[in-house]
């Protein structure tokens, strides 16, 4: 469960597939095609939710490059009032190409700019150990009685393009999730 407001950083980063008209080609494929298998990165977030927070650290490892697809696997530890939980590890398939999802515009997936943005800008971050120039956006979403609001760093050039995330909720589970990209390994 907490698991998947780490990963919902990275869907609100990248877009992901869904039923539309126009085929484009992934940004996420494009990103990680870059790298050698072996390449992982790991991304440290802590999630505060009612006031309780855990903290998670997730591996994406690159394990397979191809034409038309990369392989990641990823591993979840999920720190919370002292106990350690493990998730099995999932490995995915990342397509070259993509369906672009109704309403999303090409030019705004491929740029990493999440869906609700308000604001954007470039900042350099030191990413472990390396000042690199970053991407920024702003968003804002509402759904279903639920707001959230965050800022999401990206830098094309680093693996898995995420390179920080602040997001809060309201609701009836106001939630806040502060991430920091802790490591990255090349073979």
């Amino acid at each position: 469960m907490r698991a998947a407001a780490l990963a919902s950083v990275v869907v609100l980063a990248f877009g992901g597939p869904a039923p539309a008209d126009d085929t484009v080609e992934n940004p996420e494929f494009t990103n990680w095609s870059k790298f050698k298998k072996g390449t992982s990165i790991t991304l440290k977030s802590i999630v505060t939710i009612n006031g309780k927070a855990s903290e998670q650290t997730l591996t994406e490892t690159l394990v397979e490059v191809a034409a038309n697809k990369v392989s990641i696997v990823t591993e979840v530890t999920i720190e919370v009032r002292g106990n350690t939980l493990k998730p099995n590890a999932l490995r995915r398939e990342v397509p070259k190409t993509i369906k672009l999802a109704k309403g999303v515009k090409k030019e705004d997936l491929l740029a990493g700019r999440p869906t609700g943005t308000t604001d954007e800008g470039t900042e350099t971050l030191n990413v472990c150990g390396t000042d690199t120039k970053t991407r920024w956006f702003k968003f804002k979403t509402e759904s279903a009685n639920l707001t959230t609001e965050g800022r999401v760093w990206i830098a094309d050039g680093v693996p898995g393009r995420v390179v920080k995330s602040e997001q809060s909720a309201d609701g009836t589970a106001p939630a806040v999730t502060l991430m920091d990209r802790i490591e990255i390994k090349k073979p």
